[in-house]
């Protein structure tokens, strides 16, 4: 009899694990919302680098999931895909980046967001060859000589993204979306 019982209450629960599946796939349970959406783009490009860089900067007191959307959205519209390009970022006037980095949401602070991208886009193209690998290599691809120059030693060159939330969630971005190899990847803090 308790094994009729056993056999009963396993065949419930699985029933009831199919129609939980069921209504997930079919859509209606709601889903998590997909975090890091990209582009697919070469790992080691270095588009790829800027797409997983400039965003970060402007990733605080925000949705992270609706932040990504827009940053995508961005990146598939032709006409503001430039804004990830700091050598095009740098020619272009203020007004017109500010415009286009809020036409999908992607600076929700209208001044503050668009000042700390093209900040960053002019470091960038000053020091690094427009190129966020750049500062990796020139941290010798450490965690933590890279974080200590964008922390502290260059910080007023990284506005935000020089922050200890910021940077490290960067270099953790960087190292799961593009073809990263950090040394001492244990100083990066998972805050």
């Amino acid at each position: 009899m308790e094994d009729k019982i056993v056999k009963s209450n396993k065949q419930k629960l699985l029933e009831k694990a199919t129609r939980l599946y069921e209504l997930w796939q079919s859509g209606k349970i709601e889903r998590l919302a997909q975090h890091e959406v990209h582009p697919d783009l070469p790992t080691e490009s270095r588009e790829n680098y800027l797409y997983f860089t400039l965003p970060v900067a402007v990733n605080f007191q925000r949705s992270s999931p609706a932040m990504w959307q827009s940053a995508l959205k961005t990146w598939n519209d032709p006409k503001t895909r430039y804004v990830f390009f700091p050598e095009r970022v740098t020619t272009e006037k203020r007004a017109v980046v500010q415009r286009d980095l809020i036409k999908y949401h992607l600076a929700v602070q209208t001044n503050k967001h668009p000042d700390i991208w093209i900040k960053i886009s002019n470091t960038l193209k000053k020091h690094f060859n427009n190129s966020p690998k750049k500062v990796l290599e020139v941290g010798d691809m450490d965690a933590e000589k890279i974080l200590r120059m964008i922390q502290h030693d260059r910080k007023e060159d990284f506005p935000y993204l020089g922050g200890p939330k910021l940077s490290n969630y960067w270099l953790y971005i960087l190292s799961q979306f593009t073809g990263t190899k950090l040394k001492n990847y244990s100083e990066i803090s998972r805050l």
